[in-house]
């Protein structure tokens, strides 16, 4: 029962996935405008999703500065250790990036979903036309694909901790707690037991109620304590066995730990 309760407080506390859109690299400078608006269809069509948070190349300017920006936002996929920072500053598992090219008379958008946590695709795409009218039909499609697998595939599951663990050490705590109560309950009525002067001033009712609840506090209480202690120290080892590779990154005016699990 106190598992269930607890995972039901962790699965509701749970938001939509903060992704970081960056603008679409163009191939040549004449597909700037191009690239810019492109970068836009992204923006607007994630943000359709209930189960994603879009955080846009201008914001992130305004939250990490437009420097610091531009060097973050330069990663690549064997930059781990940058798109970790980026992920401790924005609280943003994801990065979304593109390119948009233009051989001869074709097309060529690319779409790719980078996890801050260990720079690894998670998703790609890819599409040509010879069309230039159906670039943004085409790349909406792109991202609508995108959308489809947040929202069906476990996508979080790449760069979030199991709860299981956060549920074994809660649920620990939870009954740890209970056995120290009882226990210290049951040295209480020990000491009640123990003095002539509180049992002259009980009746033997009362005295005998006393005595039953110690005989049962005092075996319940360290048998629920030890049990608490050993589930939430399972919780801890389950926890840190399950996390390969943990990083201290500096964030906005602090510090931030991520790592892949």
């Amino acid at each position: 029962m106190i598992a269930a309760v607890l995972l039901s407080v962790v699965s509701a506390s749970a938001g939509p996935e903060k992704v970081v859109v960056v603008n679409l690299t163009p191939s040549e400078a004449s597909l700037e405008r191009l690239a810019a608006s492109l970068s836009e269809v992204v923006l607007t069509e994630l943000g359709r999703s209930k189960a994603i948070s879009v955080i846009g190349q201008n914001d992130v300017a305004a939250m990490l500065g437009v420097e610091r920006q531009q060097q973050l936002l330069g990663c690549g996929e064997a930059q781990s250790s940058c798109l970790a920072e980026l992920s401790g500053a924005l609280g943003a598992p994801w990065l979304v990036t593109g390119t948009v090219a233009r051989l001869g008379s074709a097309y060529r958008l690319d779409l790719k979903l980078l996890s801050t946590a260990d720079g690894k695709a998670a998703w790609r795409d890819g599409q040509t036309t010879r069309n230039d009218s159906e670039v943004f039909e085409l790349l909406a499609t792109m991202v609508k694909g995108l959308v489809r697998h947040f929202e069906q595939s476990p996508v979080s599951s790449v760069s979030a901790a199991p709860v299981g663990p956060f549920v074994l050490m809660g649920a620990g705590a939870v009954v740890a707690i209970t056995g120290g109560v009882l226990s210290a309950l049951a040295a209480s009525q020990w000491g009640a037991l123990q003095d002539p002067s509180w049992r002259a001033t009980r009746s033997w009712v009362e005295v005998e109620q006393t005595g039953s609840a110690f005989n049962r506090n005092v075996i319940v209480g360290p048998v629920l304590l030890g049990a608490g202690l050993a589930a939430a120290a399972g919780g801890l080892v389950w926890w840190l066995l399950g996390k390969p590779a943990v990083a201290v990154v500096p964030a906005a005016g602090a510090f931030a730990v991520v790592g892949s699990w």
